[in-house]
């Protein structure tokens, strides 16, 4: 791959997450049309449209990230912020149940140029080869296991990725299960607009919690919500046949895991941040 930029891109239904050799970064996986083609932030403008990501707007509810209807713009947005080089070869993630998908974005990227705005700037980015990898699975080099069979739990915004990794390194077992933060925000949402009378959405309910708003603070019994959630992803697990006492290394990633980090004190589960799926697939 040599003369090329290397970007991973994770395109998660909650937050894209993008890193080069000297880039990092992520952004909100908002997305919202608009007609203004001036120098709005993370504005991007291809095959004549224009979104704005990141800021305002909604989430794509497709489970399947490949069926998504514009996560083309999310990528063109990627390769922008995340490389200044112009020829690129991209590594993409995807759950161990779309993995089957991947020749779709293969076909429409691999060997491919793609001409573009962004923020009212001209943008050329060549894709030459193209590489999808198995969220989960793929974090287990980032996490710097010396010894010991692993369980990698990685839990996003609509799924939760399991790997079981023998001592070797070698995984032996990929399962995605249909749980993520999105069915906490729902049970989050649907208390306060019982309390408020309001009409929250899960976009705002991630505005709540990220911005550390007295709405969500204040919030009688989310913390036994959190646990509740915990436990049913938890019960995915075992529900699969896998019990915690066997692993020598349980690691919780993903930006789930961030937000239940506080729960899991006294667990046999370790967290590491939401990088780790890219950081692995650098490596």
């Amino acid at each position: 791959m040599a003369g090329s930029a290397n970007l991973i891109v994770d395109l998660g239904n909650g937050t894209v997450k993008f890193k080069s050799r000297d880039r990092k970064g992520k952004f909100k996986s908002t997305i919202e049309r608009t007609d203004e083609l001036n120098e709005i932030k993370n504005t991007v403008v291809y095959d004549n449209k224009a979104y704005v990501l990141g800021y305002g707007g909604n989430y794509d509810r497709e489970y399947n990230k490949v069926k998504k209807e514009n996560w083309i713009y999310q990528l063109l947005l990627a390769l922008n912020l995340g490389t200044t080089s112009q020829d690129i070869n991209v590594c993409l993630l995807l759950p161990t149940s779309q993995t089957a998908f991947k020749e779709e974005y293969v076909s429409k990227l691999k060997n491919k140029m793609f001409k573009y705005k962004v923020e009212n700037k001209s943008v050329v980015k060549n894709v030459k080869k193209v590489l999808v990898l198995n969220e989960g699975a793929v974090g287990y080099k980032a996490l710097g296991i010396k010894e010991g069979n692993t369980l990698i739990l990685d839990l996003g915004s609509r799924t939760l990725n399991i790997a079981i990794v023998d001592s070797n390194g070698n995984v032996i077992k990929k399962i995605t299960e249909a749980i993520g933060v999105f069915d906490y925000y729902s049970v989050i949402k649907e208390k306060l607009n019982s309390i408020t009378g309001e009409n929250y959405t899960e976009e705002d309910i991630d505005d709540l919690i990220t911005n550390s708003n007295k709405l969500y603070i204040d919030l009688q019994g989310k913390d036994e919500l959190r646990k509740e959630f915990l436990y049913q992803v938890l019960g995915k697990v075992k529900g699969n046949g896998i019990k915690l006492g066997m692993f020598t290394n349980i690691w919780g990633i993903g930006g789930g895991f961030n937000m239940l980090k506080d729960l899991l004190k006294n667990t046999p589960i370790k967290t590491a941040d939401e990088y780790t799926n890219v950081e692995g697939a650098t490596i």
